[in-house]
């Protein structure tokens, strides 16, 4: 005899992958939550003196491109156009996957980031914004003097 753990869950887990797969039959894409939503992926490295945020965002002009701070929040926005195109049966098309719209990615930052020194650059699909640290203060004594 195996024992296996009891999973509630397992059924409706199976459920929806059986649907996913019907609808996929007829050119609709999964419709589960994870397939809908769309994120700028980044990384995020650490360095000495500042931290640097990299995103991935291929096809774009960097006029499409905005990136703000608003109070301790980085955001990332962009828009990406289709090309013109009214009708996605147009032109020919049997799978169209690219897609189009505007998108954000937020990010909260760090009390030690330089608010007045961030800089950004776009260079070959990859944003880079630069976040410089404040410079630690180092502890200082103060001479007491006699009046």
């Amino acid at each position: 005899m195996v024992l296996q753990r009891w999973d509630p869950y397992a059924e409706f887990r199976r459920a929806d992958s059986l649907f996913d797969r019907v609808w996929r039959g007829f050119g609709v894409g999964p419709v589960s939550a994870y397939s809908r939503s769309w994120s700028i992926p980044i990384d995020i490295v650490e360095e000495d003196d500042k931290l640097i945020v990299s995103a991935s965002l291929p096809g774009l002009k960097s006029d499409d491109i905005k990136v703000s701070v608003d109070g301790n929040v980085l955001t990332v926005r962009a828009s990406a156009s289709s090309d013109g195109e009214s009708s996605e049966n147009e032109n020919g098309y049997l799978v169209r996957e690219r897609r189009s719209g505007s998108f954000a990615r937020s990010i909260r930052l760090p009390k030690s980031v330089d608010r007045e020194k961030i800089e950004s650059r776009y260079q070959d699909g990859v944003l880079h914004v630069e976040l410089p640290k404040i410079p630690e203060q180092t502890p200082r004594e103060i001479e007491v003097k006699v009046a």
